[in-house]
């Protein structure tokens, strides 16, 4: 079992473009999938290839920019390193942007390849 971080490394910036591309703004908390995050060897997370669905809006954001960094809270990738689907997944925007893990978070490995 390793316990994922989020880095300056981790490309925080194609997250932050994905949420934005779907109306995600500031002060914004959604449920959501996302597909292709990358877990690497430390347990770094990189968002370099990821996507983002937005399956509920929970809270609608202030329209402002999101921020620049992010954490992730409470997520445990149990297979190593490779590339992860995560689904229903809680993510907030204020301050960072949080990925939070929720009941209904469901981790799943799709492939051992880093590149």
């Amino acid at each position: 079992m390793i316990l994922p971080y989020v880095s300056g490394n981790s490309q925080v910036f194609k997250l932050q473009t994905k949420l934005m591309e779907q109306g995600v703004s500031h002060d914004s908390v959604v449920e959501a999938n996302l597909s292709m995050v990358r877990m690497g060897f430390a347990g770094q997370i990189f968002f370099c290839q990821s996507g983002v669905q937005i399956k509920t809006v929970l809270k609608k954001g202030d329209g402002e920019s999101l921020p620049k960094t992010a954490e992730q809270r409470g997520l445990i990738f149990s297979e190593g390193p490779g590339y992860y689907n995560v689904q229903g997944v809680r993510v907030s925007a204020n301050g960072r942007i949080f990925i939070e893990a929720t009941e209904n978070t469901v981790v799943k490995k799709i492939s051992s390849a880093l590149w």
